[in-house]
């Protein structure tokens, strides 16, 4: 993979609140900086944790993607567990085991179950919270291509990916001013 490993990661991260709110699972450095996650452990851990639960003895397997919205998937139909690596090198590594538990806990559960009754426990069971969604605070300009600001002052009202991208407002609600673009990378 093209990515580099967290320490020289270009990209900020916001406030990362561990999960439960134990501060013993979030990693911090002789500086007091936060660990963030390494590809290259966060791949061991996930075919570790697939190979514990008989998922790669049934023919599942693990591979990057590129998501901005989301830090795993399990899909079913190829039996792949995905995980976003530009989020993945933005979180510790205690929320990066959380979304591996969540995905193998679909995966274990099978399709048709979503984020309901019999995937929480199940996820609950192999050590997750049984939250649907990660809480933790991945900084959304670090992953985003664009900011829109109020042209008037240059207050940041969001970020995407894609400029054409339609907005809900074409001016900002504040000033009535229009809209200005901002290239972040």
């Amino acid at each position: 993979m093209a990515f580099g490993s967290p320490p020289d990661s270009p990209w900020g991260i916001g406030p990362v609140n561990p999960p439960g709110g134990n501060k013993s699972l979030t990693h911090i450095d002789r500086q007091g900086r936060l660990i963030l996650m390494n590809l290259t452990t966060a791949q061991t851990i996930i075919r570790s944790e697939m190979h514990a639960h008989g998922l790669t003895q049934t023919g599942w397997r693990f591979e990057w993607d590129r998501a901005k919205n989301r830090n795993g998937q399990c899909r079913y139909a190829d039996r792949v567990i995905s995980l976003s690596a530009p989020r993945t090198q933005l979180r510790d590594e205690a929320w990066v085991r959380m979304t591996i538990i969540h995905e193998i806990a679909h995966a274990l559960v099978g399709p048709g179950y979503g984020h309901g009754h019999i995937w929480k426990a199940k996820f609950r069971s192999l050590g997750g919270d049984g939250a649907r969604c990660s809480s933790d605070a991945i900084d959304r300009e670090a992953l985003s291509k664009y900011a829109i600001k109020c042209s008037v002052d240059l207050r940041t009202l969001g970020h995407v990916n894609r400029k054409g991208k339609r907005l809900a407002t074409s001016v900002c609600k504040c000033h009535m001013a229009p809209l200005k673009w901002v290239t972040l990378r």
